[in-house]
This record gives C-alpha cells, sequence and structure tokens, in this order.
C-alpha cells in the first residue's frame, strides 16, 4: 500500500499504476497540510503503507532523524523521484 504525494506527473502515474496494475491500495496526505517529514511520520503511523514515493527534499528531510529511519526501515521500497537525492 504505497504512501504517495501527488507532487507532479510522477506521483500521479505511479498512483495510478500501483492501484490499478499491482491492485493496491493508495493512501494520501492530508489535503489540508503541506507534506514535511512531520506529516510523513504521522501518516505511516496510521496507514498500512509498505512503500513510498516521495520528493528528495522530503526523503532527506526524514532520513536525519532515528524515527525518520525506523520508520523508513518498516517499509519494504522507499523511492524518491524529481530530483537529486544529496548525500
Amino acid at each position: 500500500m504505497p504512501l504517495v504525494p501527488l507532487f507532479h506527473a510522477a506521483g500521479l502515474y505511479m498512483t495510478i499504476i500501483s492501484s490499478l496494475y499491482w491492485d493496491r491500495p493508495v493512501y494520501f496526505s492530508s489535503p489540508g497540510k503541506p507534506l514535511t517529514s512531520d506529516t510523513l511520520l504521522a501518516n505511516l503511523e496510521y496507514c498500512e503503507a509498505d512503500a513510498v514515493l516521495l520528493p528528495p527534499i522530503i526523503l532527506d528531510e526524514i532520513s536525519q532523524s532515528d524515527d525518520g529511519i525506523k520508520a523508513l526501515a518498516k517499509l519494504n521500497a522507499v523511492t524518491s523521484v524529481g530530483g537529486k537525492i544529496v548525500v
């Protein structure tokens, strides 16, 4: 069950592919709140996502905390699109 933001076409296409091709539900972040590492952690806590598709800035932000690393480690897949990941 991927947790996908629709931050550009890749998010939209992955949402359609995930839900139709793999017959899997898709979770969306809260529409009234911007996607941040804090909102992502809250969403991951309350949904049963096993994969995420994130903008690089959010992936970088969430990987800076122990709680973020633990949350990402529970997932089967972590994908980033929309730019390069700075390490």
